[in-house]
């Protein structure tokens, strides 16, 4: 028996600790979309991904933003902050350099950044077909 694999596009849920968000140790979100085929899965995950960047303070889901970007790239992201008079080490700055870039400088603090609202995940597709 042949079994098909569906990429199921599922929006993460996060909890709040009086503090920041973070992801939740039970893990799981809610489905938003089923696919066949995982580039198109992981190309509205992407799309999906960017557009939650544009309307969040990314500040609220760490103690120190810096954390969200790897070692390599912080100084990379750092710079493209600085630009829009912006640092990682002041919170209160970022979502208004993010509204204020040009659309390649977002999507590249989104491919960099350690910090995503959907996912895509392999299930298998049962019963009879």
């Amino acid at each position: 028996m042949l079994t098909q694999t569906a990429y199921v596009l599922q929006e993460i849920g996060y909890e709040y600790n009086d503090e920041y968000y973070y992801r939740g140790e039970s893990g799981g979100g809610e489905a938003r979309a089923v696919y066949f085929d995982r580039a198109l899965a992981q190309k509205e995950c992407d799309a999906r991904n960017l557009a939650s960047l544009k309307t969040i303070d990314i500040s609220y889901y760490s103690e120190c933003p810096r954390d969200l970007f790897s070692a390599q790239k912080r100084d990379r992201v750092e710079e493209i902050f600085e630009r829009y008079d912006a640092s990682l080490n002041d919170p209160e700055t970022l979502s208004p350099a993010f509204a204020r870039m040009t659309l390649a400088e977002q999507q590249e603090i989104s491919d960099e950044i350690h910090l995503a609202f959907f996912e895509v995940v392999e299930a298998p597709v049962l019963g009879e077909g």
